[in-house]
């Protein structure tokens, strides 16, 4: 878990309070509207145990193994799996998020973790090859 603290290390989490999709993107998405959207971030202690239950039981050292997180945030979750030897993808339709992400990913160490993340700022929906080699997919 130090080396996902230090990735995150003086990073500003982007200020998204109150922050709603325009009416394209809510109607597209939800018949809600933008009201189901809320945003939040997983601790890392969350990611420890968020990640052991996704993999019951854990096979870390399959090469075949890849965990997709739709709607990955600032990519937390994503790095912390990189970590432990999994191969993931984070997608993020917020920009601001994504981005965040990717400033993590850069700091993250040891380098060879760098590898096995994938970040992408898309729309999930409109994705079908990283799904495709998904074995493992958590939507939030």
């Amino acid at each position: 878990l130090d080396h996902l603290s230090a990735a995150y290390e003086g990073l500003t989490q982007p200020d998204l309070e109150g922050w709603h999709p325009d009416d394209q993107l809510a109607a597209r998405f939800s018949a809600r509207g933008s009201e189901q959207w809320a945003y939040g971030e997983i601790t890392d202690d969350g990611c420890a145990w968020l990640l052991e239950v996704i993999l019951d039981p854990p096979s870390y050292s399959d090469a075949d193994e890849v965990f997709i997180d739709i709607g990955s945030g600032a990519g937390r979750l994503v790095l912390f799996a990189a970590l432990t030897g999994l191969r993931s993808v984070g997608l993020e339709i917020v920009p601001a998020r994504h981005a965040l992400a990717v400033q993590a990913r850069e700091r993250l160490k040891p380098l060879p973790a760098r590898a096995l993340v994938e970040l992408l700022c898309h729309d999930a929906l409109a994705l079908t090859e990283p799904l495709a080699q998904a074995t493992r997919v958590l939507c939030n």
